[in-house]
């Protein structure tokens, strides 16, 4: 895994923090990584690592298969440029929008997000304007199948936490030029809303 920052390796599979959303209705959060891929043999792999039952999965894009695992915290190998973000507007149908702040990329003209944050953030929430979606690739060094593994996420208090951990692995990138090993955990958290109690949530 030395001098990774030179070589672009294949997703193999992604982590996920929450369940197969349901034909209607929201999704629901995981308290442990579930892990998807196209390769049964790379599921099977991860349950026996870190438990769970393999189950067939049909996504959009085709026939998969993942594992609800019993672990909250995943053993990784950061590569160099493993995290980015990108602005995305998502509907039923994919990706219909990608936006860099100027141009939309999908189309190639000018972006129609606002440029206000808040009303970018607002318009966001209710699907009339693009999220900020972070993008973090690691390898699982444990399965053994050189290739990393994408975790998707849109919020933004799990973007300001990584960052801060990316911010130093991005120091040790520069100086070594290698994947750097960390621990991808999720915790519970809560907080108290006013006017509708305490709210538990996934960070």
């Amino acid at each position: 895994f030395h001098r990774l920052q030179q070589r672009r390796l294949r997703t193999l599979g992604r982590l996920r923090t929450g369940a197969r959303k349901p034909s209607n209705g929201p999704g629901r959060a995981l308290i442990t990584w579930r892990l998807t891929a196209p390769s049964k043999d790379l599921i099977v792999a991860a349950a026996g690592l870190y438990g769970g039952e393999v189950k067939p999965w049909e996504s959009q894009d085709g026939e998969q298969w993942e594992v609800v695992t019993a672990s909250s915290s995943l053993n990784v190998l950061v590569p160099p440029g493993g995290m980015f973000q990108q602005a995305e507007l998502w509907t039923g149908g994919g990706c219909t929008r990608r936006c860099d702040g100027r141009t939309e990329q999908l189309s190639g003209q000018p972006c129609l997000c606002p440029s206000d944050i808040a009303e970018f953030r607002a318009l966001g929430k209710v699907g009339q304007a693009c999220r900020t979606v972070t993008r973090l690739s690691v390898i699982l060094p444990d399965v053994r199948e050189l290739g990393t593994w994408r975790m998707d996420t849109k919020s933004e208090l799990a973007w300001t936490e990584m960052r801060t951990a990316m911010d130093v692995i991005e120091g040790i990138h520069t100086f070594t030029g290698r994947a750097v090993p960390a621990s991808l955990r999720l915790d519970p958290r809560s907080r108290k809303v006013p006017g509708e109690g305490t709210r538990r949530y996934i960070v």
